[in-house]
């Protein structure tokens, strides 16, 4: 019987100890699962250039035809796209240091009193 006894009183004394384990690991913070998405932290400032400038914030009254001429003026100009009811477009250039000039030169330049937002297009 003192066996039985002595066997008893392990078993009780480990419960205790292993209840305190999950106890510390219900305190625990949950893992947070990572995100998929390719540039989910990547602030748009921080985008690396491309030939291709993502523009927002663009006056209603502003046509494609004006657009162009204000983006036009920097070297390898190709297109202004504007997204339809919204207030934000593209602008194209062949090569990434004519999209580079253009969007050091025109980001938070005011068109109808409201600066616009220019940033590299997300790859």
């Amino acid at each position: 019987m003192p066996t039985e006894r002595k066997q008893a009183l392990e078993t009780a004394q480990a419960k205790p100890a292993k209840r305190a384990q999950e106890d510390n690991l219900a305190e625990r913070p949950a893992k947070t699962a990572k995100s998929t998405a390719p540039n989910a932290a990547v602030p748009d400032e921080y985008l690396p250039p491309n030939k291709t400038l993502f523009l927002r914030d663009l006056p209603e009254s502003y046509t494609k035809e004006q657009l162009s001429l204000v983006f036009g003026r920097y070297p390898g100009f190709k297109e202004v796209r504007l997204v339809p009811g919204r207030a934000m477009g593209f602008a194209e250039y062949e090569e990434e240091a004519g999209a580079i000039a253009a969007k050091e030169r025109l980001a938070g330049k005011e068109l109808d009193g409201k600066a616009i937002k220019v940033t590299f297009q997300r790859q």
